[in-house]
C-alpha cells in the first residue's frame, strides 16, 4: 500500500499457497509498454495497448481515496470472496469474522491491497440481488477499514459502488469497466466514480457475461477488440473530468475471450 513496498513474487515469506487468489499491479511509467511488449504478440494492438497505458500513468502512482499506490512496483492485491460460489475459495469467508481473519493473513503473507467481492464471476455464475451483495460487502468493508491498507470493491452494481465509497472504500474494481446502470434511475458506475474526488478505479474487459461467455465466445483477433474497448472505457471516464492517475487497467485473462488458442495468445 502506500508508503509500504510490495513484495516480489520470489520472497521466501510471501507463500504462493497463500498468494494463489492474487493479482499483480506493475505501472510505472515505461515499465507498463515493456510489460505489455513482453506479454502481447507483433501486432499493431500490442503497440496501441502500450501507448495507451503510458499516456494514462505520467506519474508512478495509483491515486486511489485514502492511499496513493506506488506502481513503480509490483502490488499484491489479496482477494476476500464473501460469496458462496467463487471457484476457490466460496463460502470459506462468506461470514464478516472469518473475512477478516482472511484479510489479516492475507497481509501476514504480504498482499498490500484487499480485494473485497460479493458476487462471483464465474463462468456459469447466476447474477445476485443488489441487497444480498450489500449484505455481504458492507459489514467486511466496515471491519476492513480499521486495517489500514487500500480496499477494492469489486462490484459492476452501481449502488454497491456508491454505498462503498460513502463508507470510504478507496477503489472500484468492475469486471464490466462501468458500463451497467443503476436498477432505479438514470446514469452508470461512470457518474458514481466521477462524483468521487479521489477514488481509484479498475475498468476490466469481460466478454458478455458470466452464463453466457463460454456459450458465444469473442470471435477474430481478440487483442484489438480488448485494447478498442479497454479504450473508449477510459476515454468515457477521462471526459468526465476522472484523472488518468485514478485509472488502472485490466484486460480480464481470466475471463474467457474466445476458444482457448485465441486467449492464450492474448495471455502470451
Amino acid at each position: 500500500g502506500a508508503g509500504r513496498p510490495g513484495p516480489a513474487w520470489s520472497e521466501p515469506h510471501a507463500p504462493q499457497s497463500r498468494l494463489t487468489r492474487s493479482a499483480v499491479i506493475t505501472a510505472k511509467t515505461g515499465a507498463w509498454p515493456r510489460f505489455f511488449h513482453s506479454c502481447f504478440p507483433a501486432c499493431s494492438a500490442r503497440t496501441a495497448l502500450s501507448d495507451m497505458t503510458a499516456e494514462l500513468h505520467q506519474a508512478p502512482v495509483w491515486k486511489t481515496t485514502r492511499f496513493e499506490i506506488d506502481l513503480g512496483q509490483p502490488q499484491v492485491m489479496g482477494i476476500v470472496n464473501v460469496t458462496p460460489d467463487s471457484f476457490s475459495d466460496g463460502g470459506r469467508h462468506d461470514d464478516p469474522a472469518r473475512a477478516l481473519a482472511h484479510a489479516e493473513q492475507l497481509l501476514k503473507d504480504g498482499a498490500t491491497i484487499l480485494d473485497i467481492g460479493g458476487e462471483s464471476t464465474l463462468p456459469g455464475a447466476p447474477p445476485e440481488s443488489l441487497q444480498d451483495e450489500l449484505d455481504r460487502v458492507l459489514p467486511v468493508l466496515r471491519l476492513a477499514l480499521k486495517l489500514g491498507v487500500p480496499l477494492s470493491i469489486d462490484t459492476y452494481k452501481p449502488e454497491v459502488m456508491q454505498a462503498c465509497l460513502d463508507l470510504g472504500a478507496d477503489i472500484i474494481n468492475d469486471v464490466w469497466a462501468l458500463q451497467r446502470p443503476f436498477e432505479h434511475g438514470q446514469g452508470s458506475g461512470v457518474e458514481v466514480v466521477a462524483r468521487h474526488p479521489s477514488c481509484g478505479v479498475c475498468l476490466m474487459h469481460m466478454h458478455l457475461e458470466p452464463r453466457s461467455m463460454q456459450v458465444a465466445p469473442m470471435t477474430g483477433d481478440v487483442v484489438p477488440q480488448v485494447v478498442d474497448f479497454l479504450r473508449q472505457r477510459a476515454e468515457r471516464l477521462l471526459a468526465q473530468g476522472v484523472a488518468p492517475e485514478r485509472l488502472v487497467l485490466d484486460y480480464g485473462i481470466d475471463k474467457i475471450k474466445a476458444t482457448i488458442g485465441p486467449t492464450v495468445t492474448l495471455y502470451e
